[in-house]
């Protein structure tokens, strides 16, 4: 928008009192109660100010993109609202549509406190728009500055396309495609206080939503700060076709933070196209500090390549994090991925805790729990009290858990590995340092288990037991081999992240049967502990430990 100067007011609240409400509709005759009407060829040269309301008529489709730049900044406690307004109560949608078939739906260039809400943003086909943002907030400006307090609510964004660029050297480039995208450029500029809440992002063609920062693997500041992403639906945002220099179709990214919590969103059937070797994921982080992922579904995500297409993720550079209370089932990928890149900041200090995955690695043979390491460096991550259920998969060999490269301090206590008769249970590659296994239960589903540990495969736990030294505390074998009595291992889909919270918790698969041998036989999570602290509750909100530790994630009485 313009840049236009108001004479200055000295208080908050006298802004408050100035502020106006500009109601956007092509109704020449519509005359609000109070403010002004504005012509839809002349939002974009209005000048907001601390307070203002710009609202669309939820009667219309307006065209798009509505440009927002600096001069159209809110301040704390008098953000800038933009949003829709009812012309006839009651009787039309409740959210207007700004369509762009050419390009983005919102631009938005080193502004803060604002609060987009209640608008549909509608790209018309990813596959003929040419490349632009559904949401973009994009901070530029040099010196690692954050501006704050960016809220997103009750948005659905779909149908957003890229636009690939062929220099005559280097890799292709890829911009636009993006459903939601809020970062930074320059230094360690980003945004702080950012909100997510109850948005759709769907159909766009690289990805859902994504929180960035330009890397740098050096520093020890972050971009952004205090991010929340909350009951977001993000799916069939399927990846570019052909397209290779970077992975494409990924639900949610975390990255360049500190300081984050995606909780109750449901990502699904994202990332077919994904012609890259390496990403997607359904929900993941990377790069970031202090990031909590809880609450969540990820289901039916895939890839186009022979890499990933995973649920869940921390990867390189990902530091004092946890996944928790999450529900992963049929991706492509693995469930919960542990994965460090060489090149990465420093990963470790996390932990994967009290999840389920059932049947992931539907492809490329990934495991419910896959851990890689391409740095060598240490990775210092518990993974204890999760549900792992494993049957065969029409393409692929999947296992329930899978170390696939050599790792450094990795503990798997307490976990449930369940298979269905031939499906490997545990794999191991490569020499391991701090690798340690305690408490874990292993079944077949009646038939021989199958755990490969380096170039050797046992049937027992015993066995693996005998040459490993896995599966003992001091001189007590610590492993339940043997049916861990799960009540059902049926796999629902929910699918709706208004209701999720609820779903999971009243989910009747998975749990331990009152009879389950798995109860109160898993081993102390005592002493030092690598992830943030325990909470004191198990996937289905009991205590846990409820008494004695039990085994999976549910380990209440």
């Amino acid at each position: 928008m313009t840049i236009q100067r108001r004479s200055v007011v000295e208080t908050l609240e006298a802004r408050k009192l100035l502020s106006t409400s500009y109601f956007v509709t092509a109704d020449a005759g519509y005359v609000p109660q109070s403010g002004a009407r504005v012509a839809p060829a002349d939002v974009n040269a209005l000048d907001l100010a601390a307070g203002d309301q710009l609202l669309f008529s939820a009667d219309e489709t307006f065209g798009g993109p509505l440009v927002l730049n600096a001069a159209d900044s809110g301040e704390a406690g008098a953000p800038v609202v933009i949003g829709s307004f009812d012309p006839t109560p009651g009787t039309g949608p409740a959210r207007a549509t700004l369509l762009n078939a050419s390009g983005s739906g919102v631009t938005a260039t080193n502004i803060q406190y604002v609060v987009l809400q209640d608008l549909i943003l509608d790209g018309g086909n990813y596959t003929t728009n040419p490349g632009g943002d559904g949401v973009s907030f994009v901070n530029t400006l040099p010196g690692s500055i954050k501006l704050n307090s960016i809220t997103l609510k009750n948005l659905d964004v779909s149908d957003f396309g890229s636009t690939v660029v062929k220099p005559k050297r280097g890799e292709a480039v890829a911009t636009g495609g993006w459903g939601i995208r809020i970062g930074g450029t320059v230094d360690k500029s980003g945004y702080a206080d950012v909100l997510i809440e109850d948005v759709s992002v769907h159909h766009n063609e690289r990805g859902g939503i994504e929180v960035y920062g330009a890397w740098n693997p050096t520093s020890t500041q972050y971009a952004n700060a205090n991010v929340t992403i909350r009951r977001a639906t993000v799916n069939d945002n399927y990846g570019i076709i052909g397209f290779t220099p970077k992975h494409t179709g990924s639900g949610i990214i975390l990255s360049d933070a500190q300081l984050g919590l995606i909780e109750q969103s449901v990502a699904s059937y994202n990332g077919k196209f994904n012609a890259s070797v390496g990403g997607p994921v359904g929900i993941w982080a990377w790069d970031a500090d202090q990031i909590t992922i809880q609450r969540n579904e990820s289901h039916h995500n895939q890839t186009g390549s022979t890499a990933d297409g995973g649920g869940f993720d921390l990867d390189g550079g990902v530091t004092n994090s946890v996944m928790q209370y999450n529900y992963s089932h049929d991706n492509d990928g693995a469930g919960y991925g542990v994965f460090q890149f060489s090149g990465a900041r420093p990963f470790g200090n996390n932990a994967i805790r009290y999840n389920i995955s059932a049947n992931d690695g539907r492809k490329n043979g990934y495991g419910g729990i896959t851990m890689w390491n391409g740095a060598s460096s240490p990775m210092n991550t518990d993974i204890h009290n999760n549900t792992v259920y494993m049957s065969a998969a029409t393409s692929g060999t999947p296992r329930a858990v899978y170390v696939m490269s050599p790792t450094v301090n990795i503990r798997v206590r307490n976990n449930v590995f369940q298979t269905t008769p031939g499906v490997r249970t545990l794999e191991i590659v490569g020499k391991q340092t701090g690798l340690v296994f305690q408490g874990n239960a292993y079944y077949a589903g009646g038939g021989s288990l199958s755990i490969k540990d380096f170039t050797t495969t046992y049937t027992t736990v015993s066995a693996w037991r005998t040459k490993s030294g896995q599966e003992k505390l001091g001189t007590v074998n610590t492993d339940l081999s043997g049916d861990p009595g799960l009540t059902s291992v049926t796999v629902p889909t929910f699918n709706n992240a208004s209701t999720l919270l609820n779903d999971l918790l009243g989910m009747s698969s998975f749990r331990l049967s009152s009879t389950s041998a798995a109860r109160n036989a898993g081993v102390a999570i005592t002493g030092t502990y690598y992830g943030p602290p325990l909470t004191g509750l198990d996937f289905f909100d009991g205590l846990s430990p409820d008494g004695a530790w039990s085994i999976g994630a549910d380990d209440a009485a």
